[in-house]
């Protein structure tokens, strides 16, 4: 599986309620991610994220 919220395949992932998964340290960095319960941190709630939000790509310089 892979994370619904980022790219990566790798680490514990969570339920969603689309019954994908989810990093819950990525769903604390969308504003709009809530959890159904903040106990055990899951399912985490992607219903109301905005669909523009997906399928971005940001690209961050770093001058040294």
């Amino acid at each position: 599986q892979r994370c619904e919220l980022c790219p990566s395949k790798d680490g514990a992932l969570k339920r969603t309620d689309n019954n994908g998964w989810a990093h819950v340290v990525c769903g604390l960095y969308i504003p709009e991610v809530r959890f159904g319960s903040v106990t055990t941190m899951e399912p985490i709630l992607l219903s109301q994220i905005p669909a523009e939000r997906f399928n971005k790509v940001e690209i961050v310089f770093i001058n040294i």
